[in-house]
């Protein structure tokens, strides 16, 4: 006697039918697993490049604003002398920023400076009959404004010794790279020129 009653397991046909279902399941949790591990990874490199660069530019800001002064600049190099009247040189040569000819720990891909003289005061008593300032002096092309090569009076391609003296403002630009990643800062600083 045949029974057509069916026995309570499962045939092979079922069982690689659940097993393919449940591997599909296993491989789309795992992949979106990876997934936000990965971008959970990179937003984390992500964020300590920024905090590193926004340390980096820091220091780089108070030690000039801090310091005892200022002893040369030009377009990619700037010496100062810090609280601790150590002198301290930041250049860019080569695509690498180097800090006392020893290349920094972060990547960056442009060192830019800027220097600017005081801003001269404008009126309408400025005229040709009264005597010109020392400042008024340096003011080659009449905009009021002591650039970057105004300053540099014996045309030697940096503002060294004296020259620094007359420092009002630097404007420094310093972009940062992280693999797919760029970063710029861009700060003015208005120095202490103490010498």
């Amino acid at each position: 006697m045949c029974s057509n009653k069916r026995s309570h397991g499962f045939t092979l046909l079922e069982m690689i039918v659940a097993m393919f279902i449940a591997g599909i399941v296993i491989v789309t949790v795992y992949s979106f697993f990876i997934s936000f591990h990965r971008s959970a990874f990179t937003r984390e490199l992500r964020n300590n490049f920024i905090q590193e660069a926004n340390f980096f530019s820091s220091s780089i800001k108070n030690r000039i604003m801090t310091g005892k002064g200022i002893l040369e600049v030009s377009e990619e190099r700037i010496k100062i002398i810090d609280l601790n009247n150590r002198e301290l040189v930041y250049s860019f040569e080569d695509d690498n920023l180097l800090l006392n000819e020893k290349k920094v720990n972060i990547a960056v891909i442009c060192f830019k400076i800027h220097a600017i003289g005081p801003v001269l005061e404008t009126s309408e008593y400025v005229n040709s009959f009264r005597k010109r300032t020392p400042l008024e002096w340096l003011d080659m092309n009449g905009n009021r404004v002591i650039d970057m090569e105004e300053l540099d009076t014996d045309i030697s391609g940096y503002i060294e010794g004296e020259e620094c003296a007359y420092i009002g403002l630097i404007n420094i630009e310093i972009e940062y790279k992280n693999r797919d990643f760029t970063l710029k800062h861009r700060f003015k600083i208005h120095p202490r020129n103490r010498l």
